[in-house]
């Protein structure tokens, strides 16, 4: 009889245990669904901030391409005077202040150092995660190192022996009205342009030649640069659009 009593009594303690187990296990269960539910929720809402914000670098990274093509196509029409022997044309005063002029990147990175604060674990596609690191840890940051070029430092030393500044009311009025201005290029203020003192010794002066030919080689290098970056920044863009298609299903 105890026998039986203390049988049914270790079946329904057993029972008891495995209930025990199965709820907590349940209740783990949910917990980490929830937890899951809770990440992917974040995943969602830093990749669309990331997309975001390499739309608006891509803005300013194309705007650089079109202001550094406009400096480029100055510092070409210089060039050309000289080789082909042109005579002196007062709208090349303007290309002498376009062609030392330069473009500053500005990236906006904010959501991209929100991830790394918050660990880039949080991405769970390898493929996307391993393409952000590559973005702005290599291929932004050396995009970045372009910028910094100063065609100020290339051209300045030259100018200030062998130039006047522009002091022509007219040109400046209507280098400030619009004109062909490369757009975001200069701010009401900067000099529009520079009168050479002697045309016919520059033309025929080898280390102006020289000088020109560095500024037109480190200016493609820019535009291939910037054209670069801002192909990587679209197929980032196209990879996490793909995601965020994905985890809304």
């Amino acid at each position: 009889m105890e026998q039986n009593k203390t049988g049914k009594y270790l079946k329904y303690a057993i029972g008891e245990i495995i209930l025990v187990v199965i709820g907590i296990l349940i209740a783990l269960q949910i917990n980490n669904w929830n937890e899951q539910r809770k990440n992917k929720r974040i995943e969602y809402e830093m990749l669309s901030d990331l997309k975001s914000d390499l739309e608006e670098t891509n803005i300013d990274v194309l705007d650089d391409i079109d202001g550094n093509q406009k400096f480029l196509n100055s510092t070409l029409n210089i060039q050309r005077h000289i080789i082909e022997n042109l005579t002196f044309h007062d709208s090349l005063i303007m290309d002498f202040g376009i062609m030392t002029q330069q473009t500053t990147l500005f990236e906006k990175s904010s959501a991209y150092e929100s991830l790394k604060s918050s660990g880039l674990n949080i991405i769970s596609n390898n493929k996307i995660k391993k393409e952000i690191t590559d973005f702005f840890n290599l291929k932004l940051a050396r995009a970045q190192s372009t910028s910094k070029l100063s065609f100020n430092e290339i051209f300045m030393p030259y100018l200030e022996k062998h130039f006047d500044v522009n002091l022509d009311a007219t040109l400046m009025q209507y280098w400030y009205e619009g004109g062909n201005r490369p757009k975001g290029s200069l701010a009401k203020g900067n000099l529009p342009g520079y009168v050479p003192l002697d045309y016919v010794s520059l033309k025929s002066d080898p280390k102006f030649s020289i000088i020109l030919r560095n500024a037109i080689n480190a200016r493609i290098n820019i535009i291939g640069r910037y054209t670069s970056t801002s192909k990587s920044i679209d197929n980032l863009i196209n990879l996490i659009d793909d995601e965020l298609k994905t985890m809304k299903k």
